[in-house]
């Protein structure tokens, strides 16, 4: 069994900011063919606190972050495809 870890490419991010100094991050996930990536693992890390917040993108490719603190953050994209077959 090999496992493969695929990149998964982010198209359209969004910032909404509320009066209580917090923030959502919302965004659409797709993989390089354009295509939604759904059951896609999300981190998203305040980059001076590493602070970090667990999400996933739903079967439409989204995934929200809601209540974060303002600052910056470092997003990470995980997943996990199982391939089966014979080695050569």
């Amino acid at each position: 069994m090999l496992r493969r870890f695929i990149l998964v490419v982010v198209t359209v991010a969004s910032l909404t900011v509320t009066q209580q100094n917090r923030a959502t991050v919302t965004e659409d996930v797709r993989d390089p063919s354009g295509a939604v990536a759904p059951a896609i693992k999300v981190q998203v890390t305040n980059t001076e606190t590493n602070a970090a917040y667990e999400s996933e993108t739903n079967e439409a490719g989204q995934y929200r972050a809601p209540n974060l603190p303002i600052g910056t953050y470092k997003l990470t994209f995980r997943t996990c495809t199982v391939v089966t077959g014979e080695s050569l």
